[in-house]
């Protein structure tokens, strides 16, 4: 097989582990969503199985004793929960395997192309580490720091294994005239970021209160439980829209080189729309649970162009 083929089979397989990545992240927030974190309540069998029960009559018929420290002691065994933790866990085990392709079609182009194989092998240790730490947040029965650490490392993957994929392009193709918006880039990944840490903060008081509920699903009034967190949260989002805005009016007028330049400028543009809107529909209609999965995606989405368009700047000058 060629160099070029070798090259194209690293960047298919890079794509749809980092879609993989993605899509387990919008899971792992069904998870959250759903209150379903304790769906299986051990690891890495669910409740003692390779396959998850369907039904109560598949469990010892002492199971809320025997996992009463899991939320069990007052719960009934809900098979619905259960198997979408359980998918988050295949879903997980599965990107295992992506990545290990990954990095192995890395390997065979190390050659040439010695930062693919770098940054492949950074993700690869990347998702090992967050699979480890996916066992923790179980074993310390949802933990509110594990869990926001588990979701950044996710991001620490996505961020690794973008710059593969952009390092690979790169080698063929110039995309950007010039290094102008690295400063910007910086700024609106740095604001990014702290934007999902104070939402990890707003989520975790969110289900501080969840806990607390006798109705999972009725929250109303729970928006005015949150307290300082979410005001900094919803100011901080004004910074995060200017400086976005900044982003998609400079990528504008940028020399054109390629016609990405204005697909990533209008793309950028509608995902900040997107954030925006499912955040006031959160504020406005008192955090639908199925409108946090969403504005987390988006903020994912977000953060991946941001560093797309980052490592596709030029070197230098």
């Amino acid at each position: 097989m060629s160099s070029e083929r070798k090259l194209h089979a690293f960047q298919r397989m890079a794509w749809v582990t980092l879609l993989a990545i993605l899509f387990l992240i919008w899971v792992g927030a069904m998870v959250r969503a759903t209150d379903s974190g304790m769906g299986c309540p051990d690891w890495p069998t669910c409740f003692g199985r390779w396959v998850p029960p369907t039904d109560v009559s598949q469990l010892p018929a002492d199971y809320k004793v025997i996992y009463a420290d899991h939320g069990y002691a007052n719960n009934d065994f809900d098979p619905r929960k259960t198997w979408i933790e359980y998918t988050n866990r295949l879903t997980g085990t599965s990107i295992g395997l992506l990545i290990f392709i990954t990095l192995i079609l890395a390997w065979r182009i190390r050659a040439e192309h010695k930062r693919v194989l770098k940054m492949t092998f950074l993700t690869f240790l990347a998702v090992g580490l967050n699979g480890w730490l996916g066992s923790i947040v179980v074993k310390s029965n949802l933990h509110p720091a594990v869990i926001t650490t588990h979701m950044l490392l996710s991001f620490a993957a996505i961020g690794c294994l973008i710059a593969a994929i952009a390092a690979a392009m790169k080698s063929k193709q110039t995309y950007f005239s010039n290094t102008a918006l690295k400063p910007l880039l910086v700024i609106a990944v740095v604001i990014t970021v702290i934007q999902v840490t104070l939402g990890a903060q707003v989520r975790e008081g969110v289900d501080q209160i969840a806990a607390l509920a006798d109705d999972f699903y009725a929250r109303e009034g729970w928006v005015e439980q949150l307290g300082g967190v979410f005001v900094w949260h919803r100011l901080f989002a004004m910074v995060v829209l200017i400086v976005n805005a900044l982003l998609v009016w400079r990528l504008l007028q940028q020399p054109t080189v390629h016609r990405i330049q204005r697909r990533i400028a209008w793309l950028t543009g509608l995902i900040l729309l997107l954030i925006i809107t499912v955040g006031l529909v959160m504020m406005v209609f008192s955090i639908p649970p199925l409108a946090q999965p969403v504005h987390l995606f988006l903020v994912v989405c977000l953060f991946s162009v941001q560093v797309f368009t980052f490592y596709l700047q030029p070197v230098t000058d």
